[in-house]
């Protein structure tokens, strides 16, 4: 409500090396109360996708809305994400994949999910290219599982095949080739910050959010052997998950609003997870200063904006 009160975002802006996928989906938006709602939405529904990831795999016991309601906590305070950016379609994708990979653990036989992922993950970089560089982390992480056979790697290249394969038939058909060259281009042009950019403020609730997963990822380290195995295989991919992404988030700054949105994913499981499973004053204390820290970098980026 803020961010429309303040018009956090509007209009949505195009880069040049946007798709024209999302340049044409822009183009149709008709006022910002649209957009707004739109957007709005589109991250209810990854939420939601990420509570049910949650409640049909048991990674957060106990208190199983914390998922949904910290994914929700990080994007509502990160102005950069209002009210709408290429990934926000690219991430219904993304947790559809996720779900997937989840329930093929110890199935390596089971080569429809692996298809699936590969087209979920392919769709999604119709709109947001980078989508492309999480194809091999689902590979690892179908290897961790032990869901990752010969005949299955070949069904995901397969699904890659199929949506690539009509997308390439498409441009080849109507003689236009921007969107190929777009996608190349985004891929190609990597932005590291830390070669030319100095610290900017709206980077404190992202590095907030890091920081809470290092203390996740230490608490799991110590107390990691009190879970499952399959609850320990799933913790330990949704780390590694969060590295690849801040490391995508090192070599593509120009897309952090996106990578971020990305890792908000894992993030929100794994934080939910830490102050589902450690409960008491000291550690409600320190989710009472977080929630309160985030919104006040909020309405500070907001009054000063």
């Amino acid at each position: 409500m803020m961010g429309y009160t303040y018009s956090a975002g509007y209009p949505v802006a195009t880069r040049p090396e946007n798709l024209p996928t999302w340049q044409s989906l822009i183009g149709l938006l008709p006022d910002r109360l649209t957009t707004y709602v739109i957007g709005a939405s589109l991250y209810a529904l990854v939420a939601g996708i990420v509570q049910r990831i949650n409640y049909k795999y048991i990674i957060v016991r106990g208190r199983r809305a914390l998922p949904a309601l910290f994914f929700f906590l990080f994007v509502s305070t990160n102005l950069d994400t209002f009210p709408l950016r290429p990934v926000s379609l690219s991430l219904i994708g993304l947790t559809l994949a996720l779900s997937q990979l989840l329930g093929s653990w110890q199935r390596p036989d089971d080569i429809g999910r692996t298809f699936n992922i590969s087209v979920c993950l392919s769709l999604g970089a119709l709109v947001w290219p980078h989508m492309v560089w999480f194809i091999p982390l689902f590979w690892y992480g179908m290897y961790r599982f032990g869901s990752l056979s010969a005949r299955g790697l070949l069904t995901s290249v397969l699904g890659l095949l199929t949506v690539f394969g009509f997308v390439f038939a498409w441009c080849l058909w109507q003689n236009d080739y921007r969107l190929p060259q777009a996608f190349y281009n985004a891929l190609a042009t990597p932005d590291v910050p830390f070669l030319h950019a100095v610290f900017e403020p709206n980077w404190i609730s992202s590095l907030c959010v890091v920081c809470l997963v290092i203390v996740t990822s230490i608490y799991l380290s110590l107390h990691n052997t009190e879970n499952s195995v399959r609850t320990r295989q799933n913790l330990s991919f949704l780390s590694v998950f969060v590295g690849w992404a801040f490391t995508l988030l090192c070599v593509y700054a120009n897309d952090a609003p996106d990578i971020l949105c990305v890792l908000y994913v894992p993030a929100s499981i794994l934080v939910a997870y830490f102050f589902s499973d450690k409960r008491n004053l000291l550690t409600y204390l320190f989710y009472i200063l977080i929630l309160t820290f985030l919104v006040y970098l909020l309405l500070t980026r907001l009054w000063t904006s």
